[in-house]
């Protein structure tokens, strides 16, 4: 019966000196205080006095002073915080993915593209051919202009030079001086390289990936058939054979027999 008196006692004095210690820790150490000696006078209470909250202490050379409940409020959110982020996996927390770079060739062909279409825009009557298409496709590999880029005539429908009809363009012209070097565009094997009533002298490569160049009205050819030539390496010298008004070369970029506008890919 007494030990059932005393758990009750201590439970009591426990919940009692708790919620006092919050509201107010300096009437809490006062209370303690005055309860302690009269429990250490009687051996039944020897055990309650075990079972009380201990006795804070303040660290050496600092001033006693009452915490305010709102920096007991902001001492338990931060120890929530810290017991929660520490204990939660290192997968779990929050790893924002980095926003990529936009790439700058990406953006030079979209705009290149949406000028392409304004200039267009007055043959909006005329049928596109089938074997034309306006789309821009992403390319599997690095590449180069043939010439320096200065167009003369561009890729599209057009009123033609010399029959001065309407007509679709499947190239693009670039101005260049008779005899300047014409490189690769890419990687690639020489297809073709002959003479054409049409193109003149012209060299096709094939890039793989269904893509393929063409490099018309050159003067002077410098490789052969079956070859096998890197980006950039010179194959032809600017002419004006064939069909022309002067010297120039004619570029055309192919992909599975499909016509494609060069000048989305050769931006400066």
């Amino acid at each position: 019966m007494k030990r059932t008196i005393r758990f009750f006692v201590c439970a009591v004095l426990f919940v009692a000196l708790t919620g006092l210690k919050i509201l107010s820790p300096a009437s809490a150490a006062a209370v303690r205080d005055t309860i302690l000696p009269v429990l250490d006078r009687d051996d039944d209470f020897s055990e309650i006095r075990a079972l009380l909250p201990a006795e804070e202490k303040e660290p050496v050379g600092t001033l006693n002073r009452t915490v305010s409940p709102l920096e007991q409020t902001n001492s338990f959110l931060e120890s929530l915080h810290h017991d929660y982020f520490s204990e939660l996996p290192t997968s779990k927390l929050p790893n924002p993915t980095p926003t990529p770079e936009p790439d700058p060739r990406l953006q030079a062909a979209e705009t290149a593209k949406a000028v392409f279409l304004e200039r267009q825009s007055e043959f909006s009557g005329y049928d596109l051919p089938e074997n034309v298409s306006y789309e821009l496709l992403p390319l599997p590999f690095e590449t180069v202009s043939p010439v320096a880029l200065c167009t003369s005539s561009g890729f599209g429908f057009r009123m033609h030079p010399i029959d001065d009809v309407v007509k679709f363009h499947y190239g693009t012209d670039f101005a260049a001086d008779a005899g300047a070097e014409i490189l690769a565009f890419a990687d690639g094997t020489v297809l073709a390289a002959g003479e054409d009533e049409g193109y003149g002298n012209y060299v096709m490569l094939d890039h793989g990936d269904g893509f393929v160049t063409l490099y018309g009205h050159c003067s002077t050819l410098l490789v052969k058939e079956g070859e096998t030539v890197e980006m950039g390496q010179p194959i032809a010298l600017v002419g004006a054979s064939g069909h022309v008004t002067g010297p120039h070369l004619h570029f055309e970029l192919i992909h599975n027999g499909v016509y494609l506008n060069p000048e989305f890919y050769l931006t400066a």
